[in-house]
């Protein structure tokens, strides 16, 4: 992880300021796309298998986070709206597997991709 930061780190030490401006709206542009091809993909997918549409885009979304920040967001959902001990375990017995995969599933799959990408710069 510390060599990929490196190699993503390092050109950005002769970047100008404009250059980062000049970036930012392709940079947000990917994101916007990103996001809305994973919004549609996971509303497909959650029609499929049936599930609620608010956990089913919650799981998609968890391609923009991963882990650990799925099982962070995971935990402060079931503290913050949890009446009792009991009802705690049964959200997080309900959300938290879903979530975790999906973050596992993206991350991993998408390192695959990135890593197959900087392959080829090297």
């Amino acid at each position: 992880m510390a060599a990929i930061i490196c190699i993503v780190i390092a050109p950005l030490m002769t970047a100008s300021m404009d250059d980062v401006i000049a970036s930012l709206l392709p940079v947000l542009a990917i994101l916007g796309f990103g996001m809305l091809g994973i919004l549609i993909g996971g509303a497909i997918v959650t029609k499929l298998l049936g599930w609620h549409p608010k956990l089913g885009m919650s799981v998609a979304l968890t391609a923009m986070y991963g882990f650990p920040a799925d099982y962070l967001i995971v935990q402060e959902v079931v503290r913050s709206t949890a009446r009792g001990e009991k009802e705690a375990a049964a959200l997080r017995n309900h959300l938290l597997p879903p979530m975790l995969i999906g973050g596992f599933t993206s991350v991993s799959a998408g390192s695959i991709i990135v890593a197959s990408v900087l392959v080829g710069m090297l």
